[in-house]
């Protein structure tokens, strides 16, 4: 029997559908429990948590050596110094790739969660590529939690080895969702051999990312998938034949993923860029992406707020003028009032007063409509951005602001901000082009796409991969945490 996603509801949110016993769809789900690390059996009385490895000062060193100007890049031996101040190696780069000038290919796209214990106390889970074999696309999911028992990174697990989608064109091949600080997620796209693909699977860990179960969202062909999770329903946004998709499941519950195809504006189609997806703290569940007219012309970002018939639009975008014009890409938080949508692409906000690379727009009444883009000012000539990562924060003392916009252009002009660029705002309609004293500026990073995300106490945390031809610091991953 070929089963298809259910036809949309009159709304869709998180509480509708843990109350939901309907299984409806292909989709099934395949429970595999792993472990990234086994935990510590030390039964003694709990010292103080630790907090996360973060270098203080850049004055002592633990590996000294002296700075060679004769190394090439992307070669060993690289001279190590102190860690820059705030940074933590998670995990390093492994030294074949480094040897043959391939360090690139390690961390090429990362993810970031923070997570909180039922105790309250803080942790990391980092997740990242590693392509272990490029003429084949072969492609490692790697996973690295913050070992709360002795205060270190766990060395990385691995959670899948196979074809991951890799592309240019804005949408990263593992996407991570957080959900209350207890459920972390990691979802991303399979493909055989061929590099066709074979649906799209989400892991997800309950206990900060040692322990990880595997979903099927769906073994049929689909791509470019997003993830949020809320109040243990996992929420998953991807295009399928052509259409537009959201499928959520409880993850406590037997029920498989319920999809739900979303009703795009009519004479539009997919153009391949997103979807991103968003839920409110009420479950309202919102989902983004990038559409072109059947005729080939207006392209635009359009939303569905999961009650109006139809997604909307949101800002129109330049035309493609080629099929190599690849739409840009995009990411989500739900704001105060409604869903903050980042979109890569500044001429969107010609009409603010800055010379942008992305641009902001946001909702007030939960979806239904959104303000004017607010531009994200460019640090140099203008670039656009490869991947997004958005993250807000809600609580009293943010540090440095409460919102931050991190990608990496397509340019090397590391400008004044260096890279990755980590745009910080004030609210969703002001922003600046960079921190005051931006991290990126101590390091060469490598990687298409950074990841930002703010801990329980309001602090930027910064997941980047470093280049070997660095030589202040060891190729590899490395966390950035803002000074409190």
């Amino acid at each position: 029997m070929r089963c298809r996603p259910a036809r949309p509801r009159a709304h869709l949110a998180v509480a509708a559908l843990v109350a939901s016993t309907a299984v409806v769809g292909c989709a099934t789900a395949t429970p595999v429990a792993t472990k990234a690390q086994e935990p510590s059996t030390t039964t003694t009385s709990a010292p103080p948590a630790p907090s996360l490895p973060i270098a203080t000062s850049t004055s002592t060193s633990s590996t000294s050596s002296t700075t060679s100007t004769s190394v090439p890049p992307d070669e060993l031996p690289v001279p190590i110094t102190a860690l820059p101040a705030g940074f933590s190696l998670v995990s390093t780069a492994p030294s074949d790739a480094v040897r043959v000038g391939r360090s690139w290919e390690y961390g090429t796209w990362t993810g970031l969660a923070m997570t909180t214990d039922d105790a309250g106390t803080e942790g990391a889970v980092v997740a990242f590529t590693h392509v272990v074999d490029l003429a084949t696309g072969t492609t490692a999911l790697q996973v690295a939690r913050w070992n709360r028992d002795d205060g270190t990174w766990a060395s990385p697990a691995e959670l899948q080895r196979g074809r991951l989608s890799p592309t240019l064109a804005g949408t990263a091949p593992v996407a991570m969702a957080t959900g209350d600080g207890q459920i972390v997620g990691v979802v991303t796209e399979v493909q055989d051999e061929q590099g066709r693909s074979q649906g799209i699977t989400l892991r997800t860990s309950d206990d900060g990312g040692d322990g990880w179960r595997s979903e099927t969202v769906t073994s049929r062909p689909a791509s470019a998938p997003s993830a949020a999770i809320h109040q243990g329903v996992a929420v998953v946004g991807f295009w399928q034949a052509g259409d537009l998709v959201v499928a959520t499941k409880d993850l406590s519950a037997d029920a498989g993923w319920v999809p739900v195809v979303v009703p795009l504006p009519e004479g539009t189609m997919a153009a391949g860029s997103g979807p991103v997806v968003a839920v409110a703290p009420d479950g309202r569940i919102g989902v983004g992406a990038v559409v072109d007219g059947v005729d080939g012309t207006g392209r635009r970002v359009v939303w569905w707020d999961g009650v109006a018939d139809a997604a909307h639009e949101v800002v129109p975008l330049p035309a493609a003028t080629s099929p190599a014009d690849v739409p840009p890409s995009l990411a989500t938080v739900w704001g105060p009032a409604g869903p903050v949508l980042a979109i890569g692409d500044g001429s969107v906000a010609d009409g603010s007063d800055v010379t942008a690379a992305a641009a902001v727009v946001t909702s007030t009444d939960g979806g239904a409509s959104f303000g004017a883009p607010a531009g994200v000012g460019a640090d140099g000539p203008p670039a656009r951005p490869i991947g997004l990562s958005l993250a807000s924060s809600t609580a009293p003392a943010t540090t440095p602001a409460p919102w931050a916009l991190a990608f990496m252009p397509d340019t090397t002009d590391r400008g004044d901000c260096g890279l990755p660029k980590v745009a910080v705002g004030t609210s969703p309609t002001a922003w600046q082009p960079c921190l005051e004293d931006p991290p990126s500026r101590r390091i060469v990073a490598t990687g298409l796409g950074p990841a930002v995300a703010y801990d329980a106490q309001g602090r930027l945390n910064l997941a980047v991969t470093v280049a070997a031809s660095d030589g202040r610091l060891e190729p590899g991953v490395y966390l950035w945490r803002a000074p409190s």
